[in-house]
């Protein structure tokens, strides 16, 4: 069941962690960022970056820690 996009920033940091590894795993299945942004209930361009930072640098490469707007 999908997390309601307004209720993601309530998730602590190891539940956000297993959604990164789903996202990145849905996308090696073969699924768009799109579908696995449906599926796990975050937006797609979450997804996109989430993919591209583990393209260009593998799971060290992606976030550890919340990013905050200044």
């Amino acid at each position: 069941m999908a997390v309601p996009l307004s209720d993601t920033r309530e998730l602590s940091d190891e539940v956000l962690e297993v959604l990164r590894l789903r996202a990145l795993h849905g996308c090696e299945l073969g699924f768009t960022e799109a579908e696995v942004a449906d599926l796990l209930g975050v937006r797609r361009e979450t997804v996109c970056r989430w993919w591209t930072a583990y393209a260009q640098g593998g799971l060290d490469a992606l976030p550890r820690e919340r990013t905050r707007r200044p």
